[in-house]
């Protein structure tokens, strides 16, 4: 689940905040941002004198696009079977509730935390991009492009080539040599990435062909396993349920495949198990999704026109057709009027949504409070608004319990919190959406300044805390799966007194395409993406034309030694060369042959003067 459009900006040009005895200058004349380029997977780094405008708090930062749709980062909210996560707003995480395999990754005694307590242990200076937990492990995506989990690790879903369990991140995913990811999703006992190439690997259970690779196994795939894609098809985002997997592709279509018995793979078939993707799940006609989640045996997706589509079991109502009647294509939920979705989360007994305008609604069976609606409401088939408070953005339901983010960085959850789960410090039932007690978390760290809330998408966002000399520093990390572009900084201004004003700095940063090696050629443009010496392969032999000593001869790169040496200098030689050579030397000798031709017809050469000479002599003598 991730969220995939902006909200609609509060004020759309540079406004002032209200200041004693000074009109401050306008915000794109405080903004310095060098000269605004930045790569993907790079650091920008901007600074703002606000010195003229008093009384501010704190600033939040987004990076926003042109049509204000901004980059969809990943879950910064992680729901597991007893257990959530945050990340904070400096790029490090916090788990809380049940640690009976780990799955709170601050290396404890398996204890389990009622409020938010340790940081999770991350490998030094890196952050966060997205995190997902399911069941009793837990998934991080950091800002290197590399996959950490841990937790319960029996069936290899650790993906670190073993069946152990850890209680911290202790071994990076396995990825293919040389490449990165840059999405993951989570299923039961498996997980699945999304590479800097588009494609996508999966490591863990694989006993109904979740795996997508073309087979089921039930022994554990340790290390990850390239899913067989039809020809042309790439993925962009990925999620699991208990044991089928679907990815949203890059032309809104919907790709399922694994274990089917209740036609929780979309497309109409014979409720076969899939080991590969193979078909399309059945969208409503001309409709194409912006989003999925899965969880159980259920699958939904978000549409391109706001309306929500979920297909697979349906026991509990939690398809929202107002029906339990199971469905094996996608399904349209029974929206209320005038409302469409922004983020869906669903598991096995209810599903829940974050609308466009910013409220929240869950329906489905209710027991513990997974509903959110109170004591006395119960059961419902139907999608309700049951949080009429605007801004929330992202939402992540779990087995018992459910969690929500505000804009704001606040993380509210509800239902079943026996383990602590909810992170209020209380191990009851919460009925109705609770904010989270972080009074206790360690917020200062190694990892970057103190925050005070939680990440809404990645690391497309940045809090700011007032400096004393009135400069306040930006830097802000930019996620592989940001597009090159020109973006505008959306900046909220608090007051100490509490006020908001909103500021849009249009055009202020250009993205530009991700840069591996560093060079300062993009990848796309880079032959050798991956070797900072080399850029231009003229020739196209796989060799750079540093390297290269015929970069122009496709069937030569480098210098052949011989013996006399003569290979080796006639080798240093260009094709061209060798020719005009050899011709010169043909000219030079059909030159000689017609000189000496002209000499007699075949008469003994003159005698040298020398000779006569001593001739002459001889003859004088006698």
């Amino acid at each position: 689940m991730r969220t995939a459009l902006w909200l609609t900006l509060m004020m759309l040009g540079a406004l002032a905040l209200p200041v004693a005895n000074a009109t401050p200058v306008a915000l794109s004349d405080v903004l310095d941002c060098g000269d605004g380029d930045v790569r993907v997977d790079g650091d920008l780094t901007c600074s703002l004198d606000m010195s003229e405008y008093q009384d501010l708090s704190r600033l939040r930062v987004e990076l926003v696009g042109s049509d204000e749709v901004r980059p969809s980062g990943g879950p910064m909210l992680a729901v597991g079977s007893s257990m959530s996560c945050a990340v904070l707003d400096n790029g490090s995480l916090m788990c809380w509730g049940s640690d009976g395999h780990g799955q709170l990754g601050d290396g404890g005694q398996m204890a389990n935390q009622v409020r938010p307590t340790n940081l999770v242990i991350l490998p030094e200076g890196r952050h966060v991009m997205e995190i997902h937990a399911v069941k009793t492990h837990v998934c991080a995506l950091l800002d290197d492009g590399a996959v950490w989990c841990w937790g319960y690790g029996s069936n290899g879903e650790l993906g670190d080539g073993t069946t152990n369990t850890y209680s911290s991140p202790t071994n990076a995913v396995i990825l293919p040599a040389g490449r990165t990811a840059v999405s993951i999703g989570m299923g039961g006992y498996h997980a699945c990435a999304i590479l800097d190439d588009a494609s996508m690997v999966c490591w863990g259970l694989d006993n109904h062909g979740q795996g997508g690779n073309g087979q089921d196994d039930n022994d554990p795939r340790a290390t990850p396993v390239t899913v067989a894609f039809p020809q042309g098809r790439e993925p962009v985002q990925v999620d699991g349920g208990e044991a089928h997997t679907c990815a949203l592709m890059n032309d809104g279509g919907v790709m399922c495949w694994g274990r089917d018995h209740v036609g929780q793979l979309g497309d109409n078939g014979t409720n076969a198990n899939q080991y590969e993707p193979g078909s399309n799940a059945m969208l409503p006609d001309g409709r194409r999704a912006t989003s999925i989640s899965l969880a159980g045996h259920t699958s939904c997706a978000v549409l391109d026109d706001g309306t929500l589509a979920c297909w697979g079991e349906n026991n509990y109502g939690q398809l929202g057709d107002n029906t339990t009647t199971r469905r094996n294509v996608p399904t349209l939920a029974h929206l209320p009027e005038n409302l469409t979705v922004l983020d869906v989360g669903v598991n096995y007994h209810n599903t829940c949504v974050v609308y466009v305008n910013g409220s929240m609604g869950c329906w489905g069976h209710d027991h513990r409070g997974r509903l959110a609606n109170g004591p006395d409401e119960g059961n419902t088939w139907l999608p309700s608004v049951i949080n009429q408070s605007s801004g929330f953005v992202d939402v992540e339901v779990g087995v018992d319990h459910s969690c929500a983010l505000h804009e704001e960085g606040i993380v509210q959850c509800w239902g079943r919190s026996n383990w602590g789960q909810s992170g209020t410090g209380q191990t009851y039932n919460r009925l109705e959406a609770t904010p989270v007690d972080f009074t206790d978390a360690p917020f200062a760290s190694v990892y970057g300044p103190a925050p005070t809330g939680c990440a809404s998408d990645g690391a497309l966002r940045a809090l700011l805390t007032n400096p004393d000399n009135g400069v306040w520093d930006l830097s802000m990390d930019l996620p592989l799966g940001t597009d090159a572009g020109v973006y505008s900084l959306h900046i909220e201004a608090y007051t100490i007194g509490g006020q908001r004003e909103s500021y849009l700095v249009e055009d202020a940063i250009t993205v530009l395409e991700r840069d591996r090696d560093g060079d300062g050629v993009g990848d796309s443009e880079d032959a050798f993406p991956d070797d900072a010496t080399e850029q231009i392969d003229s020739d196209g032999d796989g060799v750079g034309d540093v390297a290269d000593a015929f970069p122009d001869d496709a069937n030569r790169s480098v210098v052949e030694e011989a013996d006399d040496g003569l290979s080796a200098d006639l080798g240093s030689m260009d094709t061209l060369t060798i020719i005009g050579a050899g011709a010169a030397l043909l000219v030079l000798v059909l030159v000689l042959g017609i000189m000496l031709g002209r000499r007699g017809g075949g008469d003994p050469p003159t005698p040298a003067p020398k000779k006569k000479k001593n001739y002459a002599k001889a003859e004088r003598k006698y």
